[in-house]
């Protein structure tokens, strides 16, 4: 509702685009799976072992992943761990006042914050950081901005 505001027609342009692929794919699966059967397609032999492995490996591997996805995700927290902690430092301490706005977004690790307003004050701008590590998922900094 508040994209269509804001931006009318890229998001009538969306939502058609969305409803026309949902027809499509909805169109094809019908076709495939209850559509008549091809003669081209009957001479066609079974996978043999050599093609099905790599199937199998992936399905086995992503079936994996679902269940136990600590298997990933340490991988990844040992290398964002080390850039999350930067960044904490340089938001925190080394932000230039003449770079903060009333409304300040950051975006950290693929992650964005959102509905950032002023504490009140005009000196004042309520900065928040998303801290991977934290159990609550954000930490919220005040910065006296001095303008």
């Amino acid at each position: 509702m508040g994209a269509y505001q804001a931006y009318d027609w890229p998001t009538v342009l969306a939502v058609l685009g969305i409803v026309l692929a949902a027809g499509y794919i909805l169109w094809m699966m019908q076709r495939t799976f209850f559509g008549v059967r091809r003669d081209f397609f009957n001479d066609l032999p079974d996978a043999s072992l050599v093609e099905a492995l790599p199937l199998g490996l992936m399905l086995i591997t992503i079936i994996g992943v679902g269940v136990y996805p600590f298997v990933l995700t340490d991988v990844f927290e040992s290398g964002l761990n080390p850039m999350v902690d930067v960044l904490n430092g340089v938001i925190t301490r080394n932000v230039s006042p003449r770079f903060l706005r009333p409304i300040t977004y950051i975006a950290m690790a693929g992650a964005a914050t959102n509905n950032l307003v002023g504490s009140g004050s005009s000196k004042k701008r309520v900065v928040a950081v998303l801290d991977l590590r934290s159990p609550g998922g954000a930490i919220a900094h005040e910065c006296n901005t001095g303008y």
